[in-house]
């Protein structure tokens, strides 16, 4: 069923009320997204609400509109018409939904690396320090190129255990 109505409007953050059986552990997400918002703004609608004002997506953007004391949530969708087991699915599969798609590792590397150029703050991508080290492994030092040149004027000592030679 699709909804009867929706209106698009501001909001205080004061008259949102949190949907209180969210099933989301959103705060360590809060500082991130209002990272985000303070960056970009409210680029998408994350607010969604049902007659009443119960939140039924956008908890963590709240919170972090919140902690940037924001006044009020710009642009919030106010359904009306869904069942109470239509606003339950619809909590569960916001969040899920998300989680279903992957990432091109070799694509996503390529935009870290223009935005690494562009000395960007990556911490604004939502991607820890962790997971951006993890998808950017240090490359090896390449190995020196071998000049012959100076070869005879470098003294060596062998490693009498390998028979390795040593530049000293």
């Amino acid at each position: 069923m699709i909804t009867e109505k929706r209106e698009l409007k501001n909001v205080p953050l004061a008259d949102l009320i949190p949907y209180a059986r969210n099933p989301r552990k959103n705060d360590p997400a809060v500082q991130r997204v209002a990272a985000s918002l303070k960056e970009y703004g409210l680029v998408k609608n994350s607010i969604v609400v049902d007659e009443d004002m119960v939140l039924i997506t956008g908890h963590t953007t709240m919170k972090a509109m919140q902690a940037l004391k924001w006044a009020t949530a710009p642009e919030v969708t106010q359904v009306f018409g869904l069942t109470e087991a239509q606003k339950k699915a619809y909590r569960i599969a916001d969040n899920k939904l998300g989680e279903l798609a992957a990432w091109d590792d070799e694509l996503l590397a390529l935009e870290f690396e223009d935005l690494m150029d562009m000395e960007f703050d990556l911490s604004l991508t939502g991607f820890s320090d962790t997971e951006i080290d993890f998808r950017f492994p240090e490359i090896p030092d390449s190995e020196p190129e071998y000049d012959e040149s100076i070869a005879d004027d470098v003294e060596t000592v062998t490693c009498p255990k390998c028979n390795h030679e040593f530049p000293v």
